[in-house]
């Protein structure tokens, strides 16, 4: 008792604490995977908006300038100087326009279908390209002396005669702008790439570095050793991409804090939790003790005293008072436990000998086919003998005539033996018809041969709606009825009622005698397959009556009446409830 009182002082705290630890452990494993997610989700929405800002404004200010040297190539002079005119001051007017804004413009130049230099503004320079295409462009990027160059070219159109091209050549350069929205948006430590969409060139607006693998790749990778977020957006209409990134520690440096500030929190709390589960442990187990001692006591067969009540008004408390009424329960329960083993015992007997008479019943359908077909045969016999003896005879003595007269009267008793058997071990499906009452009252008492000295009193509501049930199946009940009544009289002067009611869907049919009744003992015995308190017969003439008004729909009760007598009552459905 000892051992499992303090193993539970030690188990309890100890699930309680594991319990605990694994809440704060889960709970905090599912804030620090949203926090982090979170951080994440919005570092690339960050960099994805700095991207697209970024490619935006460059597209702006790119589709601008080409337009711009579009414009130039379209200029009367520039044809002129390309059709050979003296007049090139014109052409260098033009050109001029597209001059160093920004000082990122390299060389404006003007040349022939050949790549030759016609005119240059400010100083002549190679072009970068040989060849371009039919239309304006805007060239990817190319790395040459430490510079990060690409060309804006369109092609000097006479009709439809290629004369030339307008060629500017432009340096990579950051501005502060750019920088101050990427620093803004995503914070320090974050960088800017420029580079061709083919992945062929990357740079950081200061020199050609390394990138993003492809344009196509994941937004997060490793490079240099670190795990960074990108966003890549390609500027439209151009063969440029702009690719933002950040380290991913620097994201996630937040969400680490979070995590290390809640596992302080959780050895706080489970440190808090160990001691509470500590005096929760102590202050249940305690009376817990005393009370399993006491128990045991019981369990063993001694009636020692309940435990002191403990005082509490807690659960353990209540736990206490229902003890020690358990206690005085048990003690009086033991009192009774013979008294209700006496009881148990004579229920067993009883559902012993149901048994046994169902087991006869099974026996007594397996015979009843093969052998009641078997004893009929001999009783036709018999019963052609006896009215051929009295065809050839008679004037036969008295004497002869009394034999005949039990040998016809035993007969009829096996027969009716014969016949109980077979209908209670196959009740056919019934035929259901209507049927007039009152005519097939009559034919029961007729059929039924009525003896002198008993007396057949009928009393039936006017108007009765007729039955439906089969006429046949219902007939046997009240033929087993009347003659059970007429065997009640024992060949005494007596009376049998016959009362019909209109019971609304059903029809009520009482048939009372003035016999000795039923003994009480045996009201509820029998209706049971095999149960007679006769010297004759086998006891299944109620038993198949009752099977029958079930088959058809009805009820059939009996209960002694109040003088003496019995009245069985049948219910059977009317025609009005179909």
């Amino acid at each position: 008792m000892t051992v499992r009182a303090a193993s539970l002082r030690r188990s309890l705290p100890a699930w309680i604490v594991l319990t605990i630890a694994l809440v704060v452990i889960a709970f905090g494993a599912v804030a620090y995977r949203a926090v982090r997610q979170s951080d994440l989700d919005g570092a690339r929405i960050r960099l994805k908006t700095v991207a697209d800002r970024l490619a935006r404004v460059s597209r702006v200010g790119m589709i601008d300038r080409r337009r711009r040297v579009e414009e130039t190539a379209a200029d009367s002079a520039v044809i002129a100087a390309l059709r050979g005119s003296q007049d090139i001051a014109g052409a260098r007017r033009a050109l001029s326009r597209l001059g160093p804004d920004t000082g990122a413009a390299v060389a404006t130049v003007l040349q022939d279908p050949a790549g030759r230099t016609v005119t240059a503004l400010d100083r002549d320079f190679k072009t970068i390209f040989a060849e371009r295409p039919d239309s304006a462009w805007i060239s990817p990027m190319i790395a040459r002396n430490d510079s990060l160059l690409m060309e804006y070219a369109a092609p000097v159109r006479d009709g439809n005669e290629l004369l030339g091209h307008v060629v500017q050549v432009r340096m990579i350069r950051p501005t502060s702008n750019a920088l101050r929205t990427v620093t803004d948006l995503v914070g320090n430590g974050a960088e800017v790439f420029v580079g061709n969409s083919d992945g062929s060139l990357w740079t950081d607006l200061n020199r050609a570095r390394e990138g993003p693998p492809t344009l196509a790749a994941a937004s997060r990778y490793s490079r240099g050793g670190r795990t960074r977020l990108a966003a890549l957006e390609a500027v439209a209409g151009t063969a440029l991409v702009f690719a933002v990134e950040f380290p991913e520690e620097r994201v996630l440096a937040h969400s680490r804090e979070l995590l290390l500030q809640f596992g302080t929190i959780a050895a706080a709390v489970i440190a808090l939790g160990a001691i509470s589960a500590w005096f929760l442990s102590r202050g249940i187990t305690r009376p817990l003790n005393r009370l399993t001692i006491a128990a045991e006591a019981i369990t063993s067969g001694r009636h020692p005293p309940p435990p002191a009540a403990s005082g509490r008004s807690d659960e353990i408390g209540r736990l206490d008072q229902a003890f020690r009424a358990m206690a005085e329960s048990v003690r009086e329960s033991r009192e009774n436990l013979e008294h209700l083993v006496a009881e148990r015992t004579r229920a067993l007997e009883e559902a012993q000998a149901t048994l046994v008479r169902k087991e006869r019943m099974a026996v007594l359908g397996q015979m009843a086919g093969s052998v009641g077909h078997e004893i009929r045969n001999p009783l036709g016999v018999m019963n052609n003998a006896v009215y051929y003896i009295r065809s050839v005879l008679p004037d036969a003595p008295p004497k002869v005539k009394d034999h005949l007269g039990i040998i016809e009267q035993q007969i009829k008793l096996t027969e009716k033996i014969v016949a109980d058997i077979l209908d209670f071990s196959r009740i056919k499906p019934p035929e259901k018809a209507e049927v007039p009452v009152e005519e097939f009252v009559e034919d029961q008492v007729r059929r039924i041969g009525l003896p002198s000295e008993i007396r057949i009193e009928r009393d039936l509501d006017p108007d009765l709606p007729p039955m439906h049930a089969d006429p046949s199946q219902v007939g046997q009940i009240m033929f087993n009825i009347l003659t059970n009544a007429i065997q009640a009289l024992d060949g005494k002067d007596g009376i049998i009622s016959i009362r019909c009611r209109d019971g609304g869907d059903r029809l009520r049919i009482e048939i009372e005698d003035d016999g000795p009744g039923i003994p009480e003992k045996h009201l509820d015995q029998i209706f049971e397959p095999l149960f007679t308190t006769k010297t004759r017969g086998f006891g299944l003439g109620l038993s198949l009556s009752r099977s029958l008004a079930h088959a058809n729909g009805g009820e059939l009760t009996v209960a002694n009446a109040r003088s003496r007598g019995a009245i069985f009552t049948l219910y059977v459905p009317t025609a009005a409830r179909v």
